[in-house]
């Protein structure tokens, strides 16, 4: 019985956890400060296009900030779907089987059996500067490198097009993947931040700790300001090639999403766009670019929560069976 009862219980956090987050998780890309900086962004952008007589800007700022059209389709409601199924899901799997940061730092302290020196010592300012800005610089690389398998090993891309399956971009589109993509992606970010950890606790001591705000790093909570709500929406908002040489910007996530050939497994960082250029995979727009999303003949498929639950699953299996061949393999680029 108390098994059943933890069960249900995780069941019912993870049912409820993302309008929890929306309230008050600085780290949740839906929280809310995040949501009204972003219409303001939004509006600034709806008053350009209606100088300048766009099509898109007739109907008024509603009307372009949340279309019809768009909420109407049933890649929207799939979305919101994905994200509850998938957030009840790991709120039951993972507490058992995932270990957190703070474990593995402390397994990988144990490990190599020393001591963090200067534990009592209150860390300066620069210090805690530099650690705040290791582990977003860290964190972030983990998240690349994981979105980067997803696109390069078969058997995870089957589980990650759940998320490239989507036909128009809603904020909710962020959290529209398959659980097992998102436990894999969190062992790899965990393992790496409890790595970094783990350096510079030597280095400096267990009472370093990170500078934040709304309780997540402050560097988050600043890409997450520079709109990062609408990286999945329909509103095009570029940076300039300058700053996209460093920075993800709203318009080279949603290229990210595109179908065309052009696109395909292009920019796949986070916040920080240097690590597409190191691997190769950086698109830079030149002006605004339309283009069809989703995964082309693949995407009625994967319509539906069952579908998107499901299919990955069979496809993740047979790309791992050696004589079935690479059926996760993204087409080649023409």
């Amino acid at each position: 019985m108390d098994f059943l009862q933890h069960i249900l219980t995780n069941m019912v956090t993870g049912l409820i956890g993302p309008f929890v987050k929306i309230a008050q998780a600085g780290h949740y890309r839906l929280f809310w400060p995040y949501l009204i900086v972003a219409a303001a962004i939004a509006y600034v952008v709806y008053r350009r296009a209606k100088a300048a007589r766009e099509p898109e800007a007739a109907g008024g700022f509603v009307a372009f900030l949340l279309p019809r059209t768009l909420w109407r389709h049933c890649s929207a409601a799939t979305d919101i779907g994905v994200l509850l199924v998938t957030s009840v899901v790991l709120a039951v799997v993972l507490p058992s089987i995932m270990p957190g940061t703070k474990a593995i730092t402390g397994w990988l302290l144990a490990t190599v059996a020393l001591d963090a020196g200067g534990a009592a010592a209150t860390p300066s300012t620069w210090q805690i500067a530099v650690f705040t800005l290791a582990l977003l610089v860290v964190g972030d690389f983990a998240r690349f490198f994981a979105h980067y398998l997803g696109h390069r090993v078969p058997a995870w891309w089957e589980l990650h097009k759940v998320h490239h399956a989507a036909e128009v971009l809603t904020p909710f589109t962020a959290y529209r993947f398959h659980p097992i993509d998102v436990a894999l992606t969190i062992l790899i970010v965990t393992c790496l931040l409890g790595a970094a950890n783990a350096l510079f606790i030597l280095a400096w001591g267990e009472g370093l700790h990170v500078a934040t705000l709304f309780h997540a790093n402050v560097g988050i909570v600043a890409f997450n300001l520079l709109g990062g709500v609408l990286r999945h929406s329909h509103i095009w908002l570029s940076f300039g090639k300058r700053v996209e040489r460093y920075l993800v910007s709203p318009a080279m996530h949603q290229i990210h999403h595109s179908c065309e050939a052009r696109h395909l497994d292009k920019n796949m960082g986070y916040h920080l766009s240097i690590w597409d250029r190191m691997f190769g995979s950086i698109y830079i727009p030149q002006t605004r670019e339309h283009f069809e999303l989703g995964l082309g003949e693949e995407t009625a498929a994967l319509r539906g929560v069952t579908a998107s639950m499901i299919r990955p699953l069979i496809g993740a299996a047979r790309a791992l069976v050696p004589f079935a061949g690479h059926r996760g393999a993204r087409p080649a680029e023409h």
